[in-house]
């Protein structure tokens, strides 16, 4: 600012001249007073930030702010200062709004493929788990369960209903299927259990049993689905890796 009495120049943020010390003055007649940034400026700048390296909403706060924040340091007759900051955080906010779609168009299916995943991993506990039920009855009762009823008789066995559930079709009472073949055999007359099918996922409901035609017609997991074997081990199984028509024979005493 020019001083009115000596025309020294002088920064913005003095009240009085370097040169000759005479106050300096405002258009209107009123002393001037030193100036300070604006905290929206400066607020909107940082929320910007914020937002563009989180991909979030505070990038629809920080524009406006940076707006409003423009418009008071205009009519502060120099007042505040700040004005690249806040047109800092308009670019920023601007730019995040810009790349947001794109962003979401990169990030979305990652997290569809990690719900997936837990989904899959939840499906086959379930499955662990009701394959040990039926481990627990075969013991208490040296033969396979009924097929027409194997999920009331294995109740008393398991620790969770929930285990009855798919999580990727949780509409269902019961999410999985019994190989029927199974029915009545003795416990320990399967000549190769580890690769006898015992439970299967099946959109089928309570107490299903039969082969692989009760399979879903469509992988749950992630193009694949879940298994139990008669050995009480269970395993994710892309739909091309799936058993073979002959491991689901059981051969054996009744």
């Amino acid at each position: 600012m020019l001083c009115p009495r000596c025309g020294k120049e002088n920064a913005v943020e003095v009240t009085t001249c370097s040169a000759c010390g005479a106050q300096l003055w405002q258009p209107g007649g009123q002393p001037r007073v030193p100036s300070r940034t604006s905290g929206l400026a400066i607020a909107s700048l940082v929320i910007a930030i914020i937002g563009l390296l989180t991909i979030a909403v505070p990038v629809l706060v920080a524009l406006p702010l940076g707006i409003i924040a423009l418009v008071q340091i205009g009519r502060s007759q120099g007042r505040l200062s700040g004005k690249g900051l806040a047109i800092g955080g308009i670019c920023v906010s601007g730019c995040s709004l810009l790349l947001l779609p794109v962003i979401a168009a990169m990030v979305f299916p990652v997290f569809v493929r990690a719900r997936e995943s837990a989904r899959k991993v939840q499906c086959l506990a379930n499955l662990k788990t009701l394959a040990t039920a039926m481990q627990m009855y075969r013991q208490d009762w040296g033969r396979w369960p009924d097929g027409a009823a194997w999920c009331d008789v294995i109740g008393e066995y398991t620790p969770r209903a929930e285990a009855y559930h798919c999580p990727s079709a949780s509409g269902l009472p019961c999410g999985y299927a019994y190989n029927a073949a199974l029915t009545g055999l003795e416990a320990a007359s399967l000549a190769s259990p580890e690769q006898t099918v015992a439970l299967f996922e099946s959109d089928h409901g309570w107490n299903a049993a039969g082969d692989q035609s009760l399979l879903c017609p469509e992988p749950r997991h992630l193009g694949g689905d879940n298994w139990a074997f008669a050995d009480g081990r269970a395993q994710w199984l892309s739909r091309s890796e799936a058993p073979a028509a002959t491991t689901w024979e059981a051969q054996g005493d009744r």
